[in-house]
């Protein structure tokens, strides 16, 4: 009986310093004066780094004619990738899933 007590106050002790150290350390990042700067400056690189990946062009999925648009695109500039030599990620099947109704179009 002893022991699971023990135990408990040392779990709960553990929880109180990991909350404890959680809220000291937001508290000193949101103080730093330049912290909303770099987090907007973040926020930028990580938009740049999707638009340059082409992530951002996904269709509208509730538009079933953008998406089979979209599809069709990303299947035609695959074949021609494949043709040079150079893989292509096949985004399409992120859409439609592997054997899934793409092969109905």
């Amino acid at each position: 009986m002893m022991g699971g007590r023990s135990s408990t106050i040392a779990a709960g002790v553990c929880g109180a310093l990991f909350v404890g150290y959680c809220i000291y350390f937001d508290r000193k990042r949101r103080s730093d004066p330049n912290f909303k700067n770099r987090l907007r400056e973040r926020r930028r690189k990580q938009k740049v780094a999707q638009d340059r990946s082409g992530l951002s062009k996904l269709p509208d999925l509730k538009d079933a004619e953008a998406v089979q648009k979209f599809f069709l695109e990303e299947i035609q500039l695959g074949e021609e990738l494949l043709a040079q030599g150079s893989h292509h990620p096949f985004r399409c099947l992120s859409l439609y899933g592997p054997g899934g109704r793409y092969r109905r179009l």
